[in-house]
């Protein structure tokens, strides 16, 4: 008896030892046997995106321009979406290696010289050819990692021109020189100057709470984040996704909060100094007092984006939660002469893409208001914030 039960501990020892050895092997799965999909994408979408084309195809790309995000590039990263890549920006031309260290799927590689003209191609590089180094067969100046198969899929060819106009400033001078007589000098402007009178920038949008998460009072109060985040993506030539915008809101506020002390009402100025140069280190953006609707029209004109503090009551937008915030912020994006309204980016409600006031309403509702939680409003000043690329 003694002996059977002996017996039946050992096996219970060894189904659990056969257990837990199992669990840990699957735990310990290679990275190559992860299943690929570039249809599918797993991962949030950053904050920004810019749209590069290429040839044909539009590719919108996250910007690795530091040391930090050039050394991290997409490690660590489940997946890309279909159209989706990494623009790498080095300070000179040289044969820059990569390799696909905690790499969870196959890229292609587009190797770009300085005369932004596509000069290598390597493709499908899977996660175990790690620690191998790729390099170009020339030096380069940019580098473009996207999905594998996307090069062949699009036909992408050698020497193919990539204009990097709109991706960031940083690069201008450097394009200007390669081809002086080519580059566009005006904004981007949707429409152009559709009549002489009339004038709509292409600026995308994101109400205050992207996900209708109005409960979070920093969305609540989120206007002036979000207006401010939509001006960086028009600079910056980026889209905006609901997911990663409301995490740009609430890190803004908690920026904020932890430098500030609080993240509600911020006056045009304060959102100037707070958010465009405190948090995105942005100092081409002013704070202007006293203004009028023509001194509005103006800048649209001249291609700069507007931001302007109102009473949100008197703009009597039908759908916002009645009265309406007393103390609001909107993008102001174009103008259409015909009917003399104003073309705005109204965080206020998920429908506030391309929502229109006329000049009249807009004009009788701009006031700038103190900085704090709701601040008593004692005399009603005009503002506004011109955002320059």
């Amino acid at each position: 008896m003694k002996y059977k039960i002996i017996l039946i501990a050992i096996f219970i020892l060894a189904v659990i030892f056969a257990g837990g050895f199992f669990i840990l092997r699957k735990e310990q799965s290679p990275v190559s046997e992860i299943s690929y999909n570039p249809e599918i994408s797993l991962e949030k979408p950053p904050a920004f995106l810019y749209a590069l084309k290429i040839d044909k195809m539009t590719l919108n790309v996250e910007l690795a321009d530091t040391p930090e995000k050039k050394e991290k590039g997409l490690s660590n990263k489940r997946s890309l979406a279909e159209n989706q890549g990494m623009l790498f920006v080095f300070d000179h031309p040289d044969f820059y290696s990569f390799w696909m260290k905690d790499m969870f799927f196959p890229i292609d590689i587009i190797w770009i010289g300085k005369d932004l003209k596509i000069i290598d191609i390597t493709k499908d590089v899977w996660p175990d050819t790690y620690p191998k180094n790729f390099k170009p067969s020339s030096p380069i100046k940019y580098a473009i990692e996207v999905n594998a198969g996307w090069i062949l899929k699009n036909e992408i060819a050698m020497g193919t021109y990539v204009p990097l106009d709109g991706i960031s400033k940083s690069f201008k001078a450097e394009i200007d020189e390669i081809h002086k007589d080519e580059v566009k000098k005006s904004p981007q402007i949707e429409n152009d100057l559709l009549d002489g009178e009339s004038v709509l920038l292409d600026v995308p949008f994101t109400s205050q709470a992207p996900l209708g998460h109005w409960s979070d009072s920093r969305q609540e109060n989120g206007c002036e984040e979000a207006s401010a985040l939509m001006a960086m993506a028009f600079v910056r030539s980026a889209k905006l996704f609901p997911i990663s915008a409301e995490k740009e809101i609430i890190a803004i506020a908690d920026y904020e909060t932890e430098i500030y002390g609080d993240f509600h009402d911020t006056s045009a100025e304060d959102t100037v100094k707070r958010i465009f140069k405190g948090y995105y280190k942005y100092n081409n953006a002013e704070a202007r007092s006293g203004i009028s609707i023509e001194d509005i029209k103006k800048e649209l004109f001249d291609g700069n984006l507007v931001i302007v503090p109102v009473n949100g009551q008197k703009i009597k937008n039908p759908f916002y939660t009645p009265p309406g915030p007393l103390e609001h912020m909107l993008v102001v994006i174009g103008y259409d002469g015909a009917t003399k309204e104003f073309i705005t980016n109204d965080p206020g409600t998920r429908r506030g893409e391309k929502y229109r006031y006329s000049e009249d309403v807009l004009g009788a509702a701009l006031m700038d208001y103190p900085t704090g939680i709701h601040q008593i409003i004692t005399e009603v000043k005009t503002a506004m914030i011109v955002v320059k690329r």
